[in-house]
């Protein structure tokens, strides 16, 4: 059963958890315009990606509009903490995906990614435009969107047996 928030598109579609989990782009980020979107959490990963740090990578998928719904867009997060700072940006959206409300205490082992799991999010997708070291923005090749904020919890999967 999908509980749908008020205030949302309302309209016949599967389950955003029966979407098909391809992995058609997940390695590269698709550009869209810069707007506000519905996204599932597809999967995540920890490794070092640009430079030394580790990091968090997570596959957000697009669910609404229709139009988008499938393509893929990869996030990166600072993980390299043992506790995470409240301005960082993997804090900001665990808070969203847990109900905002803060965690009680901020260790890495405490704030797993599952808690992305089974939710959909309305979120700020925006473009990045690269500059070139003189400052020039990069022509557009090089454009990509991202994930910059989750705003709320849109569609929570519902466990209760009914």
């Amino acid at each position: 059963m999908v509980a749908r928030k008020a205030g949302m598109i309302d309209q016949e579609s599967p389950a955003p958890w029966d979407l098909e989990d391809t992995d058609d782009n997940s390695e590269e980020s698709p550009l869209i315009p810069k707007d506000t979107y519905e996204i599932k959490y597809c999967s995540h990963e920890v490794g070092y990606y640009f430079g030394k740090a580790e990091k968090l990578k997570i596959v957000w998928q697009i669910v609404m509009p229709i139009k988008y719904a499938g393509l893929k867009i990869p996030s990166y997060c600072n993980y390299a903490y043992k506790k995470f700072p409240k301005p960082s940006k993997y804090w900001s959206w665990w808070v969203v995906a847990n109900g905002n409300r803060k965690p009680e205490r901020t260790e890495k082992s405490r704030m797993s990614p599952q808690i992305f799991k089974d939710k959909v999010f309305e979120a700020c997708i925006e473009t990045v435009k690269p500059k070139f070291r003189n400052g020039k923005v990069k022509p557009d090749v090089f454009h990509y969107s991202q994930v910059t904020d989750l705003l709320s919890i849109t569609i929570e999967k519902d466990e209760s047996p009914i």
